[in-house]
């Protein structure tokens, strides 16, 4: 019984891994492929696997997540009909955030958020609403990680940090609630409260966004001034 056991976890191994070989081949033949978007919190999945048969699967899963979230020309950039499927995966990847309690993991999930983000406000359907349920999300996620005591993610406040920074434009919506958590009130929850040490981090986390945002008023507002003429 063993021997078949064994067998089957090889049989199922082998078939993971050659569907890791086509979604690599959609991935570089079709960067740009709005079917890519629901492998990428699976991907993650594999990536962050412990199981000791799985060592292939991990590498190979990590290595094409990897090549899917690098930043890529407008050209290759992924463009879906409608927003809702990076939504989706966005608010699925802010779940997984929540319990990823080893912090290497933590750069390729922001990096994963970003595209995700940038996926839902590339789609030709993508308007003001897109961009405030992006911020809720985040909102959201991020204050989930300073009131919880204990909590047990290493992705914050990375995570955060890097949408602020990367798409300041959407991130814009929650600075008010940003500084609220700054200064350690909690929206909607007057016995919750952020200690000092988490406070200093939404602190840091509104002057990425301050800075992203006004860097890019003045870029827009350049823009415009040499355009105009």
């Amino acid at each position: 019984m063993e021997g078949l056991l064994t067998g089957d976890r090889t049989d199922d191994l082998h078939y993971r891994l050659r569907l890791l070989d086509l979604l690599e081949v959609l991935a570089r033949k079709r960067p740009s492929s709005p079917l890519l978007i629901p492998t990428f919190v699976p991907l993650l999945n594999l990536a962050r696997s412990v199981a000791p048969l799985e060592v292939e699967l991990r590498n190979k899963a990590s290595k094409l997540v990897r090549f899917l979230v690098q930043p890529r020309k407008a050209a290759d950039s992924i463009s879906p009909p409608s927003p809702e499927s990076a939504l989706e995966a966005l608010e699925e990847l802010h779940a997984l955030a929540q319990g990823v309690e080893i912090s290497e993991f933590a750069p390729i999930i922001a990096q994963t958020a970003v595209a995700l983000v940038k996926a839902a406000l590339a789609s030709p359907t993508a308007d003001a609403s897109t961009s405030a349920t992006i911020s809720t999300l985040f909102g959201n996620s991020f204050e989930q990680y300073l009131s919880t005591k204990n909590s047990r993610t290493k992705v914050q406040p990375l995570l955060t940090n890097e949408f602020c920074k990367r798409a300041p434009s959407a991130a814009w919506g929650m600075f008010d609630r940003v500084i609220q958590l700054a200064k350690g009130e909690v929206e909607g929850d007057k016995k919750a409260s952020v200690n000092a040490f988490r406070r200093m981090q939404a602190f840091e986390v509104a002057q990425t966004l301050l800075v992203g945002y006004a860097n890019l008023v003045c870029f827009i507002s350049l823009c415009e001034r040499l355009f105009s003429h």
